[in-house]
């Protein structure tokens, strides 16, 4: 969220790397302006990363909204790596807001690390919808202090005991 520090830090890059200075702060005050003009072409890794942060902000305003932008815009133009990011990003987002299609994006993401806020939030997302994997999934996933304080045990319990196995 700082744009006027990226900006500043577009001059320690050679112009062949920087980023269009312009899109940046589309992609971060407009982020659908951005992602409705996006060249064909998303080779260039400076187009590539303005992109992404395009998703990440509208992702954050918008989340079903930046769901179709992925499936449309984006899937056949950024890496599989890419597209977890952003998939990562949306769950996160849809999961805040209380979407039922948050578990699906946080499928989407796959592997893609996560941090403890966001598995957090992916754990909530599975006991809304009363689905025990993506809790237990994302209390293994978490860091040690996280899955070690009581709720998170707790409720680790509870899907361990609805998959039938012991938790004594």
């Amino acid at each position: 969220g700082q744009i006027t520090a990226a900006k500043n830090a577009l001059s320690l890059l050679p112009k062949s790397e920087a980023p269009n200075e312009g899109a940046l702060v589309d992609a971060a005050r407009q982020p659908k302006r951005l992602i409705d003009r996006l060249p064909r072409s998303l080779e260039r890794r400076s187009v590539r990363e303005v992109a992404i942060l395009a998703g990440v902000r509208y992702a954050r305003a918008e989340p079903k909204a930046a769901a179709r932008a992925f499936e449309t815009v984006f899937d056949e133009r950024l890496s599989e790596k890419e597209m977890k990011y952003l998939w990562g990003h949306v769950a996160y987002e849809g999961a805040r807001d209380h979407l039922p299609e948050a578990l699906l994006w946080f499928e989407r993401a796959g592997d893609t690390p996560l941090d403890d806020r966001k598995l957090a939030w992916k754990a909530r997302a599975g006991l809304r919808a009363g689905q025990w994997a993506p809790v237990k999934d994302a209390v293994d996933r978490m860091s040690h202090r996280l899955r070690h304080e009581v709720s998170w045990t707790y409720w680790y319990g509870h899907a361990l005991a609805a998959e039938g196995e012991s938790t004594g």
